[in-house]
């Protein structure tokens, strides 16, 4: 099906009708996206790339495109705005917010190095964020599977260096409001496998070395056969 589609979108270049009818399926439209961001099936940056390449906007159809691993898009572009630089007026709303969110960021960026330089003078969490009225939480016993947190911070805990001689370790990331969060560990204690744990280790490293295995053999026949001469031959009568 996917060789018929590639053939019928190349044999109709001008239209995405046959492969309508090949699928049985009628063709949809996207709303308006850029070179850079787009919503529903524009959100996949190998669209997006190819509405952008030029024989798609020459008005050809676009090869068929793979999308998360089990289907295929073929495009064609309605309408194309081309890139053009707007007056000041027509966007002056937007300059406005984006000088503000620039300026909130660098603000955020200097609170986050101040609290940083308290923490290394010895003063708490709570004492740095109290001083700038910023909020602050503190947390006993967080495992790496923990939901008390939102996961992206809890990888970065785990990925922060130990506490050395009774200094906290430091961490700085941005928050998904585009701020700061000052991270101070404290104490880290060692995991503790219990026998289960132990065999479901066992288990997977011996799964894992069988994947290894069969992916060196793979390459080995692989390499095997690009360098054989092989000839077919008709069979006898």
């Amino acid at each position: 099906m996917a060789e018929k589609l590639a053939e019928v979108s190349y044999e109709n270049p001008d239209s995405l009708a046959a492969a309508a009818d090949l699928l049985g399926s009628p063709a949809q439209k996207t709303g308006e996206f850029t070179r850079a961001n787009g919503v529903g099936i524009a959100a996949e940056e190998k669209v997006r790339a190819a509405a952008f390449s030029e024989d798609v906007l020459k008005g050809g159809n676009s090869e068929p495109i793979e999308v998360g691993g089990d289907k295929l898009v073929v495009l064609r572009v309605a309408s194309h705005q081309p890139a053009a630089v707007k007056e000041l007026k027509d966007v002056k709303k937007e300059v406005i917010a984006a000088i503000q969110r620039d300026k909130a960021s660098q603000q955020a960026i200097a609170v986050a190095d101040q609290v940083k330089q308290d923490l290394a003078s010895g003063k708490t969490l709570a004492q740095a964020a109290e001083a700038r009225k910023l909020a602050s939480k503190k947390l006993d016993g967080l495992a790496r599977n923990s939901t008390q947190l939102p996961a992206p911070v809890v990888q970065e805990i785990f990925k922060t260096a130990k506490p050395q001689a009774g200094q906290p370790s430091i961490a700085v990331l941005e928050n998904a409001g585009g701020g700061k969060l000052v991270l101070a560990i404290h104490k880290v204690n060692e995991g503790v496998m219990s026998e289960a744990d132990k065999s479901k280790q066992a288990a997977i490293s011996k799964n894992i070395a069988a994947a290894f295995g069969k992916a060196q053999l793979e390459a080995v026949l692989n390499a095997l056969q690009a360098k054989a001469d092989i000839e077919i031959r008709p069979e006898k009568q």
